[in-house]
């Protein structure tokens, strides 16, 4: 079960598919913070992870993801990613999923990493 670590002002939120609510909670529960296509900014809640999806209907960028797991919070080895990396995301029924190629999150930098 993959999970995702992410930042919240000075905390660190473990999302994973089954049970966020088991790793840790936070004020922001789990949301995920994301920039749409219009360039709007939102706190969306978190949906699961699409795994070597074919095509993608409405991309999204995630903000503040640190690392992922792909073997889950408890035995799996850490990918950290960049302070700045954006990661991709689905937008499905106004959740986000994020988006796993072959066991990684497509991550880029679109500014200073």
């Amino acid at each position: 079960m993959p999970c995702i670590r992410r930042r919240y002002h000075y905390a660190k939120i473990y999302i994973d598919d089954d049970a966020p609510e088991l790793i840790g909670k936070a004020v922001v529960g789990s949301k995920l913070d994301v920039l749409l296509k219009n360039g709007d900014y939102e706190r969306l809640s978190f949906g699961g992870f699409l795994r070597d999806p074919e095509q993608l209907l409405q991309p999204v960028k995630i903000l503040n993801v640190e690392a992922y797991a792909d073997g889950g919070y408890f035995v799996g080895d850490w990918i950290e990613l960049t302070p700045n990396a954006l990661v991709l995301g689905e937008l499905i029924a106004g959740k986000t999923f994020v988006v796993i190629y072959d066991k990684m999150p497509v991550a880029w930098c679109d500014y200073d990493c």
